[in-house]
């Protein structure tokens, strides 16, 4: 999606964006800076508001994956 900022150094963010991401007037947005020079834009919110984001059995897993490789570094450091 493409948007124009205007000479006020603002720009709208397109309906199917807000649809897609669930953001409504009022909420605030957190900006990110890559350092590609890109950009993320994430609404913020309450930790809640993620509660059934992830298909069952997703987050155990991922969260088993993170401590995997936390372990290994920590082994490799060990040595």
């Amino acid at each position: 999606m493409d948007v124009t900022v205007s000479s006020k150094n603002q720009f709208t963010l397109p309906k199917a964006a807000r649809e897609h991401t669930g953001i409504k007037a009022g909420d605030k947005l957190r900006i990110f800076l890559r350092p590609d020079g890109g950009i993320v834009i994430l609404p913020v919110g309450p930790v809640t508001k993620l509660k059934g984001s992830l298909p069952k059995g997703e987050m155990d897993a991922a969260i088993e994956e993170g401590a995997t490789m936390r372990y290994r570094r920590f082994l490799e450091q060990s040595k």
